[in-house]
């Protein structure tokens, strides 16, 4: 077993398919945003799914072609309560300017990728155009939209560039 952070993972198994010399069996823990480059690349084969017991008891979006999602990741939004507060309904809500008050997301650079994929969710990106890879550019226009009101995303803004 070799331990990588995703971006070495992600390099390394591009690098052992470039070379011709591939010394990975599996890959684990890639994330979504991840498998079009490395189907692009030809680093992952499909997966017959079909030989694999238990399958069936998961949500038909969780198995694709190339891989299946073990994990979901849940993003929770909260607002404070007081006067003219307008309580969020929706992550579009989050990505509106026109909807006065501070906001705060993860600086963990890593996370850059999901923030994104909201903010495209919020401006109308389907989940499937979603899998064909995140337009960074995009979403650093939503993202800037919230940026040009208050100051937040610092990280993100510079993750993602």
């Amino acid at each position: 077993m070799v331990e990588a952070d995703i971006d070495q993972a992600v390099a390394a198994a591009s690098a052992q398919t470039k070379a011709g010399n591939v010394q990975w069996d599996a890959l684990s823990s890639i994330d979504a945003p991840y498998m079009p480059r490395l189907v692009k690349e030809g680093a992952i084969e499909k997966i017959d799914a079909s030989a694999i017991p238990g399958l069936s008891s998961l949500p038909k979006a969780a198995v694709h072609e190339y891989g299946i999602g073990v994990l979901n990741s849940v993003v929770t939004v909260s607002y404070r309560s007081g006067d003219n507060i307008t309580p969020l309904k929706s992550v579009k809500d989050f990505f509106d300017p026109n909807i006065k008050g501070a906001r705060a997301i993860s600086s963990n650079a890593g996370e850059a990728q999901f923030v994104c994929a909201l903010a495209l969710m919020s401006d109308g990106v389907s989940v499937d155009d979603l899998s064909k890879g995140i337009d960074f550019k995009r979403c650093l226009t939503i993202v800037d939209r919230e940026r040009d009101e208050r100051p937040t995303f610092p990280l993100l803004t510079e993750a993602a560039r």
